[in-house]
């Protein structure tokens, strides 16, 4: 009985040992698998949207990566359409956290060939990037044209391509505007850098800016040196100047805003840009306008409120534009700005000749 029950005790002990043994190696295979996994997790979360983006870029336009989900369509150098990345955190809001979106040139700024008066109270909040570069920053969005040789790169028919960066949550309120558009220029062209190595259409002007895009200028509007260029009144008379501030954006006349507004709202903004991304898709889109007829892309049943022109300086292009609040979409503005401003016609004729005496330019087809 005593030597069976001992081999009893030891059968039983060596199937525990074996139990345990099996256990161990399950919990020691499944601890394995879980790290592997885990890594492999942590890996996957240090790049995003197509590799255009670390996490460091995402995390600086404050960002909250603690848990996230990413949704993204084909790479970019697939382009056929526009292509999206998506970036969600939890949040009340169905909207995602950052989004970079890759595609057509948008009509969303006012800088753009099929800019119009509803986007004039763009001047206010949509930045030039500066720096040579074609695009803008803002409280919430930047965006940049790539260089052209990306047109056949991305099978875009010749189309301009551009890179959007969206936030759904600005960093604004807790870093100030130009700390925002900083950090968000710097994200959009870390983004775009990359896309143009991988589409092969990079250049050596194409590049992260050194420097931040220039804060705007907003000071009292000088009755008869509006937008600092000389001999510019643009007032009905003297006395209308009071109470109108002037937001003036851009380090050079490459791409240019002047707007002026009042407590009660936006009266009008000017343009100029000379950079020949933009000069170029108007000329291959409108042709010249003469000042006396002036239109609007060519579009004669929005021309009243949108004029455009294009100059001739030297060898360059300038394209100048004046938006003008719309009657029938807010006729309160358009009173307001008849009220405070000298006759529309008028007071687009004498921008353009104050903007091509700074220029140093001659109207296309006719002296200004």
């Amino acid at each position: 009985m005593l030597g069976w029950g001992a081999g009893l005790s030891s059968s039983r002990r060596g199937k525990a040992v074996s139990i345990v043994l099996a256990v161990g190696l399950f919990v020691g295979v499944g601890i394995a698998i879980f790290a592997w996994n885990r890594t492999d997790k942590e890996v996957e979360r240090q790049s995003f949207c197509w590799g255009l983006l670390a996490r460091d870029d995402v995390t600086s336009v404050g960002v909250n990566l603690s848990s996230y989900s990413m949704k993204e369509s084909e790479s970019p150098a697939d382009y056929t359409v526009t292509q999206s990345c998506e970036i969600y955190t939890p949040s009340a809001s169905t909207l995602s956290a950052l989004s970079l979106e890759y595609g057509g040139s948008s009509r969303n700024w006012p800088y753009g060939v099929r800019a119009n008066s509803s986007n004039m109270t763009q001047s206010l909040g949509r930045f030039p990037l500066g720096n040579g570069l074609n695009g803008w920053t803002g409280r919430n969005e930047a965006a940049v044209w790539l260089p052209d040789a990306c047109r056949r790169a991305a099978k875009s028919n010749n189309n301009p391509v551009q890179l959007t960066v969206t936030l759904r949550d600005s960093p604004e309120d807790a870093r100030g505007s130009e700390e925002t558009r900083a950090r968000m220029s710097k994200v959009l062209m870390k983004a775009a850098t990359v896309l143009t190595r991988e589409l092969g259409c990079a250049t050596d002007t194409f590049v992260v800016p050194e420097s931040a895009p220039k804060s705007p200028v907003e000071r009292d509007a000088p009755s008869d040196q509006a937008c600092g260029l000389t001999g510019f009144a643009p007032f009905r008379n003297v006395g209308s100047a009071s109470g109108v501030r002037e937001i003036v954006s851009g380090d050079d006349y490459r791409i240019w805003s002047c707007a002026l507004k009042q407590p009660e709202g936006m009266l009008v903004s000017f343009n100029i840009t000379t950079h020949p991304q933009l000069t170029d898709e108007y000329a291959r889109r409108v042709s010249p306008n003469k000042l006396a007829d002036a239109v609007w892309n060519g579009e004669g049943n929005i021309a009243d409120r949108s004029p455009s022109v294009m100059m001739q300086c030297g060898e360059n292009k300038a394209l100048i534009r004046m938006s003008y609040p719309d009657g029938e979409q807010n006729p309160k503005a358009r009173q307001l700005a008849a009220e405070k401003l000298a006759p529309q016609q008028g007071l687009f004729e004498q921008f353009v000749i104050a903007a091509s005496k700074r220029l140093g330019c001659e109207l296309s087809g006719q002296k200004p």
